[in-house]
This record gives structure tokens, sequence and C-alpha cells, in this order.
């Protein structure tokens, strides 16, 4: 209860503050607009409005800093506030019409979150909790004054209105709007990330097909060697994770792990290299053995390893595959002799 009659008595100051502040300015200036009777001045400037205090709000700007920070630059603060304030500039766009034209504010909320709860099914699971946010972020110091004596504005000069509806109803507009902007930011990202990843299958299908071609051509005793190689992939090279490490030391299981938790794509060299065995009937060791003779498969999974350097957000098992990516954040493992001993027995008792 004592808690209760605090929020009471600080919501009570904090709209006292608001009316001997902010609200006369704004419901002088929303009134004047309404009574010049121009829609597409009222429509500009309610958007005008609400990108401008986005903008300049102090906890978008932490936020987005912070966002950058965590996930290496994958998220770019400069179009993360920009989406932010996009989407409360189109809701407050939307609430001004709604207010101007009469409309119950249920169906635009019902209607609103019913595509941000769709949207959130497919967005990544690194975007959602930002896009949360930003709806609270959006609802500030700066922002709240503003965009509610805007509302206020209008609803006292329009007939039939209800100051306190649809006045603060503008508000909601603010929240919600921009955190269905920056779900589709992040939708329209994960595209971008499986069309590479389809680009980066295709590649390895290429390489395993060059590959099993040489193998072919050995076999059936012609001794020919094809050494084209892919084109490289024209994408910026950022957020690559090269794991490696001692045998036994867990870096498939790494690899997947952190792989899953990032959602960054997977690439295993060793995974490649079994799959080429198991194909022509071989062990692992007798493809090491072929290999060492044919340097050819080497060079065909090098130059595979660094057109991989050339994408992003990519977790990569290869033995020397921080050789040949120097820019990606590199990972030793290590083991305990006992320990991995004990794991390559149990896997070898498993297959």
């Amino acid at each position: 209860m004592g808690g209760f009659g605090l929020i009471v008595l600080g919501l009570y100051a904090f709209v006292i503050g608001l009316e001997l502040g902010l609200f006369p300015v704004g419901e002088s200036l929303a009134i004047e607009l309404a009574n010049s009777n121009n829609l597409w001045l009222i429509y500009s400037f309610s958007f005008a409005v609400g990108f401008a205090t986005t903008v300049a709000e102090p906890a978008l700007t932490a936020i987005a800093r912070k966002a950058e920070e965590i996930s290496e630059g994958s998220i770019k603060r400069v179009l993360l506030r920009g989406f932010v304030a996009l989407g409360v500039g189109v809701g407050i766009l939307l609430g001004a019409y709604r207010i101007i034209h009469g409309d119950s504010i249920v169906y635009y909320i019902l209607v609103g979150y019913l595509v941000v709860i769709v949207m959130t099914f497919f967005a990544p699971r690194t975007i959602i909790p930002i896009a949360y946010d930003s709806g609270g972020v959006t609802t500030s110091t700066i922002t709240v004054p503003i965009v509610a004596a805007l509302g206020l504005g209008l609803a006292t000069s329009t007939p039939g209105r209800d100051p306190l509806i649809d006045g603060f109803g503008l508000i909601a507009f603010a929240s919600l709007f921009p955190m269905i902007a920056v779900l589709g930011y992040g939708i329209s990202k994960r595209e971008a990330i499986r069309y590479h990843e389809r680009r980066i299958l295709r590649f390895t299908e290429q390489v395993f097909t060059n590959m099993s071609r040489h193998l072919e051509a050995d076999l059936d005793g012609d001794g020919i060697e094809d050494t084209s190689y892919i084109s490289s992939l024209p994408l910026p090279k950022k957020n690559i994770i090269t794991i490696t490490g001692e045998i036994g030391s867990g870096v498939t299981t790494v690899t997947h792990k952190l792989a899953d938790t990032l959602e960054y794509r997977r690439f295993s060299a060793g995974g490649l290299f079994r799959n080429l065995a198991s194909q022509y009937g071989m062990s692992v060791d007798q493809l090491n053995d072929y290999a060492k003779k044919h340097p050819i498969i080497d060079r065909e999974i090098d130059a595979l390893i660094q057109r991989l350097g050339e994408g992003s957000e990519l977790v990569l098992d290869a033995r020397l595959g921080f050789y040949w990516i120097h820019a990606s954040f590199r990972v030793y493992l290590t083991v305990d002799s006992d320990i991995a001993a004990k794991r390559i027995y149990d896997d070898i008792h498993q297959c």
C-alpha cells in the first residue's frame, strides 16, 4: 500500500509538472494546427515530432550503444535508432489520424499487438528483447511530455473527442509501433543472413563436388586433377569465430552450441572430410593418407575456408581456420589427457 501510494503521488506530481511545463505550449500548437484544417500539415508535424523526440531520447541512445557493443557491431546503433524513431513517427501520425477521424483506439491497439506477436515468431531471438525494450525507451523523459501535449491539444480542439483516452492514447502508439519497426529490422536482417547461408551452402557443395571429382579421377586411374577454385564471396568480414584445439577437447560440441546460441552459421572442415570419406567407403585415416599424397584435397578445403572468411556471423571448426581467417576471434581448446582419452574411448564404443 505504501508503494502504491508513492506511485500515485509520483504520477500526480508528474502530471502537474506537465501541466505547468510543456502541455500549454503543446496544446496551443496542436489547437492552431487543428484549426488550420490542413491535414497534411498536421500529419507531417505529428510524424516529425515523433521522429525528432525519439532521436533525442537519452534512453534510446544508451540502449542502442549497448546493443551495438554486445552484438559486436552486428546491430548498428544508427540503424537501430533510425528504425525506432521511424516507428514512433509512424505511430504518432497514425494516432493523429485516429483522433481526427474518431476511430476506436481498441481496434488499432489490438491489431498492432497481434502484428507484434506474429512478427516475434519470425524475428531473430537476439532482436526480440531489444524490440520490446524500445517500446519503453520511447516513452521516457522527452517523448512523453511532447507527445502527450500534442495528443491533448488535438483531442481538445476536435469535437467529440475525449482528452483522457484520445489524448493520452497517443502515447500507446508511440510505444507500439517502434516494436513493430525493430522486429521488422530484425526479420529483414535474418533474411539477409539466410541469403548468405544459401550462397555459402552452394559454395560448400561445389567444393565437395570438386573434391569428389579428384577422388573419382584418381580411383579411375586417369590421374586428372582439376585445380579450379570457387569465385570469392563479396561479403564484408566481421563476426567470425574460428575454433580449434586438442583432440577430445570438444571442438565440435562447442562449435555447435556457440553457433546455436549466437544464431550464427557453422561450418566444420572435419565434418566435410568425414562425409567425403563415408561417400567413398574410406575411413578418415585412409582419406588422410590419401590427402597426404594428393595435396589438391587440402587446397580445396583451404580455398573454401578463405572464402567463408569473407562472410560474417560464422563459427568455424577447422584446424587451420585461424591461419586463413586472420581477423577472426580465435579460440584454442585444451583438455586434460585422461578426460580426452575417456571421450575418445566412449565415442569409439558408441560407433
